[in-house]
């Protein structure tokens, strides 16, 4: 995270409305937090975590991103797919059929 901030910029820094962290993990969480109460700087508290990539297509529209395919992948087998299935094709995340 210091990296980003050295790589963003001040300019940049006030423009951020948000970091979108997919998958963090409980240690990723602690550091931010940690870093948030230590280091005084407003781009640590725009930090967003989702859990799943349909979260993340809540703040991000799915056209807008360019997601690797073992990101949908690891997203499936964390969740546990949840009744959902990823197009191959499109990349495109929907809910399935019940029945």
């Amino acid at each position: 995270m210091k990296r980003l901030q050295q790589i963003l910029g001040r300019k940049h820094q006030r423009n951020l409305h948000a970091i979108y962290v997919l998958h963090p993990t409980l240690g990723l969480r602690t550091a931010v937090l940690a870093m948030q109460m230590i280091v005084d700087g407003e781009v640590w508290k725009k930090v967003v975590y989702v859990d799943r990539l349909v979260e993340l297509f809540r703040y991000v529209p799915r056209e807008q991103l360019t997601i690797p395919d073992f990101v949908f992948q690891h997203d499936l087998e964390v969740n546990g797919g949840r009744g959902l299935i990823v197009d191959p094709r499109t990349k495109h995340i929907y809910q399935r059929a019940s029945g």
